[in-house]
């Protein structure tokens, strides 16, 4: 009987499949007894036994054991693979590519998950052969890109770190618009109310305009001092390269220690909000009080004058 050994959930090459017509049949090591293995189907009580010479033999599946069709179970595989060479240090997106065009050439595209959401385990897959940092620590091959050894670490203490290269910093300070948001799920380890914060700027790029990073600072509070503290060291790196910002405006959330610091990186008048924080805030107040019943009935009128109210 034809088949061929695979990757677990693992990454470990320990599950067997076997074609049964345009389906597979995925089965999962149970004993080992003098050099024969005893198997079992996944998705029904059927067995099957792998002898020592390479010889397999199962038993039938029962009617309602549903197998994965051939080219699911390829997709399946090929982003366990993708996993896997993330895992030896390969970058996510080209991880991710690589086995996108495997399955492109397999006809089995269709299944295979976008990048989007896979992002976020290649990622941490990755992030495991990374040096390990701490605040005030941070690992001699995060200050620098390796490939150009252009400055990235700002400034650093045992309470933020931030980084931004000089070209960065002359983006942002010549952007039409700012936008600053943080992100409490991504954060330092060691602290409780950590968070990472970015700064986007809005640039001319070739195909039009276009959202580009030019700051972001790991912190270890939602503290204002904290958010004064990058704007300074903003500030004075422009003051070093001699610098004149004449961004247009900044948007950031409502939180008043980020809105009163955002507003010494250049005049107060350049600080607004962001519609989508406050349409955000509208609609968990609908939940608050209740009306989470009406607003999905189909009665959002009153949410959506509210939220078009700053567009006045």
């Amino acid at each position: 009987m034809d088949y061929k050994l695979v990757l677990n959930e693992r990454l470990e090459e320990k599950l067997i499949h076997v074609p049964v017509g345009d389906h597979v049949a995925e089965y999962c090591p149970d004993t080992v007894k003098n050099g024969t293995k005893y198997l079992f189907c996944n998705q029904c009580n059927a067995t099957a036994v792998l002898y020592g010479d390479g010889d397999l033999w199962a038993s039938p599946h029962l009617d309602t054991c549903q197998l994965k069709i051939k080219e699911k179970a390829e997709a399946d595989q090929a982003e366990r693979r993708a996993k896997l060479l993330v895992s030896k240090g390969v970058k996510s997106q080209d991880a991710y590519d690589i086995h996108y065009a495997e399955c492109v050439k397999n006809g089995c595209e269709v299944y295979y998950k976008a990048f989007f959401q896979m992002r976020k385990q290649l990622s941490r897959i990755y992030g495991k052969k990374l040096a390990d940092s701490t605040l005030g620590q941070t690992a001699a091959e995060y200050c620098f890109f390796p490939n150009t050894n252009v400055r990235w670490l700002l400034k650093e203490t045992r309470e933020f770190a931030i980084f931004a290269t000089d070209n960065m910093l002359r983006t942002m300070a010549s952007a039409s618009v700012l936008v600053v948001d943080g992100t409490f799920s991504i954060r330092p380890a060691e602290v409780e109310k950590g968070q990472i914060l970015t700064i986007h700027a809005l640039v001319a790029g070739e195909n039009g305009e276009e959202w580009v990073p030019v700051a972001m600072a790991v912190l270890s509070s939602h503290e204002q001092v904290q958010y004064e503290a990058v704007v300074n060291a903003i500030k004075e790196k422009w003051q070093e390269l001699g610098i004149e910002p004449t961004f247009g405006r900044i948007h950031c959330d409502y939180e008043q220690g980020l809105m009163n610091a955002m507003k010494l990186l250049d005049t107060a008048d350049k600080v607004y909000g962001c519609h989508f924080h406050s349409s955000q805030a509208i609609y968990r107040a609908v939940v608050d009080c209740k009306l989470f019943r009406h607003y999905m009935d189909g009665k959002r009128r009153g949410h959506r004058h509210l939220s078009a109210i700053v567009l006045l």
